[in-house]
């Protein structure tokens, strides 16, 4: 029987699954009733709309696509009928809204039907993602309400915080992120696995590097931000680290365990075989579309545009963003262990970054503020790695570079569109719950980022194979 290396993530998150949720769920829960105590009213208002956008923004989208019907006709159908509804409820909802005046109901509620219009429409794709995403959404919401419990113990002892803001937005982002990565990768094992509980401590361990990549990236970019601003940076990235552990640790940790409780891989294993074969034409298309001689001569030209880019934009790129980007690098090669990974996460990371701000002066359109970019480029990071670490474990000196861009779009890239959409809604979640109001900005940034990072993604996994290995 195939075995894999668990770690210890993988053991307490599959193996002692219901020990795990009651601690963590009792540990959180404490911290929310001992912050919400100390806290105003005014806090609490804040707290209660942001708790409600980041279940309604995230896991309702979610728990709706997962029912999709498979006819793409009556699928669509379903989705603007979902949507509508959505929409209806705003009548309905206008009568409650004092229950929770910082509540921002527009944003609320229109990224949750755009969201769910996404997430129904490419159904196929990821339902079975989704699906098993449930519990990982819900973990975040429970792990917001110790976040919010611990900011407002800081706040109680007259402790400023720098970016506190921003660092929910992370944060939610993340686990957003994370909530879609372990059943991504747990679809990923029941292929080659037979045990379930293996499969689950699998996709637990599997989400531990990009989680200690964040928790790296996010304390050196809340540390320059924080010095650049004249605010203290110590204190900062403690916050930061600790609300993103808050956060995303619970989706990872319960995400995987209630994974592990399923009777058996059967049914994921169906359902990953299955979209694979739905997508076997278009990947086909896609290798003989991508030749390296191509691939070379696009990434040439990203490497050209970024330059004139660069020197054509007014918003010039800031110091916690260099730090950020560099990081990126450094960080993506410690945890990762490989070279080539960090390269291309780094190197996508540029010029999304750059292509996303002329887009944004090109329309018109106010550039989102430094904070806001930085948070949406860390995120961005996050979800770049998702790509780029497929191509890593899918390359085998045995098969041309295409077939390994093949494989790892085949695995990868459908996944991460949805896990980028489920990170930006839960970004959105900040701004329309009134505790991070560049949180719309964030969010519409990173989607932007998401796009572009998706674009050019194949070119550049094409290119960089044909550089250091075959073809």
């Amino acid at each position: 029987m195939p075995r894999e290396n668990s770690g210890l993530v993988g053991e307490i998150a599959a193996h002692r699954p219901i020990l795990a949720a009651s601690v963590i769920a009792t540990g959180l829960t404490a911290l929310a009733v001992t912050g919400f105590r100390t806290a105003g009213l005014g806090y609490i208002e804040r707290a209660d709309a942001m708790l409600f956008a980041a279940a309604i923004m995230t896991a309702a989208p979610a728990l709706v696509a997962a029912f999709a019907p498979r006819n793409f006709w009556l699928r669509i159908v379903y989705a603007l009928t979902a949507a509508g509804l959505i929409f209806g409820a705003r009548r309905i909802a206008a009568a409650h809204e004092p229950l929770l005046p910082t509540l921002d109901m527009n944003l609320c509620l229109g990224v949750t039907a755009l969201l769910t219009v996404f997430l129904a429409a490419g159904a196929p794709l990821w339902r079975g993602i989704l699906a098993n995403a449930f519990v990982g959404l819900t973990a975040m919401v429970l792990g917001l309400a110790g976040a919010l419990g611990l900011a407002a113990l800081f706040s109680s002892n007259g402790e400023t915080v720098f970016g506190v803001g921003a660092a929910f937005g992370v944060s939610l982002g993340l686990a957003g992120a994370m909530s879609a990565f372990v059943p991504a990768q747990f679809a990923t094992k029941s292929l080659v696995l037979t045990d379930v509980r293996q499969a689950a401590a699998a996709a637990a361990q599997a989400a531990t590097a990009p989680f200690l990549f964040a928790i790296l990236i996010s304390a050196v970019s809340f540390a320059s931000l924080a010095l650049s601003s004249g605010g203290a940076w110590f204190r900062a990235v403690c916050f930061a680290i600790a609300i993103i552990g808050l956060l995303a640790a619970p989706s990872i940790i319960l995400g995987a365990g209630a994974l592990a409780k399923r009777i058996s891989l059967a049914s994921p294993a169906r359902e990953e075989e299955t979209r694979k074969g739905g997508l076997r034409r278009l990947l086909d298309l896609l290798r003989l579309a991508l030749p390296a001689s191509s691939s070379l001569a696009v990434v040439a030209v990203l490497g050209i545009l970024l330059l004139v880019v660069s020197f054509e934009t007014r918003t010039p790129i800031s110091i916690p963003e260099i730090a950020v980007i560099a990081s990126t690098g450094l960080f993506a090669l410690a945890a990762f262990v490989s070279v080539r990974t960090a390269l291309m996460i780094a190197a996508a990371l540029a010029i999304a970054t750059r292509l996303a701000i002329f887009l944004f002066e090109i329309s018109a359109a106010p550039t989102p503020p430094v904070e806001a970019r930085l948070a949406a480029e860390l995120i961005a990071a996050i979800l770049f790695s998702w790509l780029y670490l497929s191509w890593r474990d899918n390359r085998n000196p045995r098969l041309k570079t295409r077939e390994v861009t093949r494989r790892a779009i085949g695995q990868a890239y459908f996944t991460y569109f949805a896990a980028a959409a489920l990170s930006a809604a839960a970004i959105a979640a900040s701004a329309a719950g009134g505790m991070w109001p560049s949180g719309a900005a964030a969010a519409l940034f990173v989607s932007i980022l998401a796009i572009l990072g998706g674009a050019i993604a194949p070119p550049i996994m094409t290119a960089t194979g044909a550089l250091f290995g075959r073809d």
